[in-house]
Protein backbone atom coordinates (compact mmCIF):
# COMPACT_ATOMS: atom_id res chain seq x y z
CA UNK A 1 0.00 0.00 0.00
CA UNK A 2 1.73 3.02 -1.26
CA UNK A 3 1.44 5.86 1.81
CA UNK A 4 -0.04 9.17 0.81
CA UNK A 5 1.62 12.86 0.56
CA UNK A 6 0.91 15.14 3.02
CA UNK A 7 0.29 17.09 0.01
CA UNK A 8 -2.20 14.38 -1.70
CA UNK A 9 -4.40 14.48 2.17
CA UNK A 10 -4.05 18.81 2.14
CA UNK A 11 -6.32 17.68 -1.53
CA UNK A 12 -8.50 15.21 -0.26
CA UNK A 13 -9.29 17.47 2.73
CA UNK A 14 -10.16 20.23 0.58
CA UNK A 15 -12.82 18.31 -1.25
CA UNK A 16 -14.68 17.63 2.04
CA UNK A 17 -17.80 19.09 2.78
CA UNK A 18 -16.23 21.08 5.76
CA UNK A 19 -12.43 22.14 4.54
CA UNK A 20 -10.46 22.78 8.11
CA UNK A 21 -7.09 24.40 7.56
CA UNK A 22 -4.76 22.59 9.25
CA UNK A 23 -2.64 26.18 10.82
CA UNK A 24 -5.73 26.41 12.35
CA UNK A 25 -8.10 23.29 13.16
CA UNK A 26 -7.16 22.93 16.87
CA UNK A 27 -6.48 27.00 18.04
CA UNK A 28 -7.68 27.59 21.48
CA UNK A 29 -7.85 30.10 23.31
CA UNK A 30 -6.65 29.72 26.74
CA UNK A 31 -8.97 30.99 29.86
CA UNK A 32 -7.18 31.34 33.10
CA UNK A 33 -8.37 31.93 36.46
CA UNK A 34 -7.16 32.46 39.88
CA UNK A 35 -8.62 31.07 42.78
CA UNK A 36 -7.46 32.66 45.90
CA UNK A 37 -8.02 31.47 49.30
CA UNK A 38 -7.25 32.99 52.78
CA UNK A 39 -8.49 31.87 56.02
CA UNK A 40 -11.19 30.10 54.38
CA UNK A 41 -12.58 32.74 52.27
CA UNK A 42 -12.13 33.21 48.51
CA UNK A 43 -10.98 36.21 46.47
CA UNK A 44 -13.81 37.58 44.08
CA UNK A 45 -13.35 40.70 42.44
CA UNK A 46 -16.76 42.80 41.14
CA UNK A 47 -16.71 43.28 37.32
CA UNK A 48 -16.96 46.88 35.88
CA UNK A 49 -16.86 48.76 32.97
CA UNK A 50 -16.02 45.40 30.93
CA UNK A 51 -19.42 45.38 28.53
CA UNK A 52 -19.61 41.66 29.86
CA UNK A 53 -21.26 40.24 33.41
CA UNK A 54 -20.92 44.16 34.91
CA UNK A 55 -21.86 44.01 38.54
CA UNK A 56 -21.25 40.47 39.43
CA UNK A 57 -18.86 39.05 41.34
CA UNK A 58 -16.22 36.58 39.70
CA UNK A 59 -12.56 35.23 39.97
CA UNK A 60 -9.78 37.20 38.78
CA UNK A 61 -9.53 35.91 35.36
CA UNK A 62 -8.27 36.41 31.95
CA UNK A 63 -6.66 35.00 28.71
CA UNK A 64 -3.33 33.83 28.00
CA UNK A 65 -1.35 35.93 25.68
CA UNK A 66 0.06 34.62 22.13
CA UNK A 67 2.81 31.98 23.22
CA UNK A 68 2.18 32.08 26.81
CA UNK A 69 2.26 29.10 29.55
CA UNK A 70 -1.09 28.96 31.19
CA UNK A 71 1.49 29.60 34.64
CA UNK A 72 2.63 32.45 33.24
CA UNK A 73 -0.78 34.38 31.82
CA UNK A 74 -2.44 33.21 35.42
CA UNK A 75 0.69 35.30 37.39
CA UNK A 76 0.52 37.97 35.13
CA UNK A 77 -3.71 37.91 35.09
CA UNK A 78 -3.13 38.01 39.30
CA UNK A 79 -1.13 41.16 38.74
CA UNK A 80 -2.82 42.89 36.54
CA UNK A 81 -6.81 42.13 38.12
CA UNK A 82 -5.93 41.87 41.92
CA UNK A 83 -2.84 43.46 42.50
CA UNK A 84 -1.05 40.14 43.83
CA UNK A 85 2.23 39.20 42.57
CA UNK A 86 2.59 35.38 42.19
CA UNK A 87 5.58 33.14 41.06
CA UNK A 88 4.30 31.52 38.46
CA UNK A 89 5.98 28.28 39.74
CA UNK A 90 4.03 28.74 42.65
CA UNK A 91 0.84 28.12 41.57
CA UNK A 92 -1.31 24.70 41.46
CA UNK A 93 -3.52 23.11 38.42
CA UNK A 94 -6.79 22.90 40.13
CA UNK A 95 -9.26 22.15 37.10
CA UNK A 96 -9.12 22.22 33.33
CA UNK A 97 -11.81 22.07 30.83
CA UNK A 98 -12.08 22.41 26.82
CA UNK A 99 -15.66 23.60 25.73
CA UNK A 100 -16.61 24.63 22.57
Amino acid sequence: MKKESNNNRSMLNRSAKHFVDPETRFKLILSVYVIMIREGKILLLRRANTGYEDGNYGLPSGHADGGETSRAATAREAKEEAGVTIKPGDLKLAHCMHRL
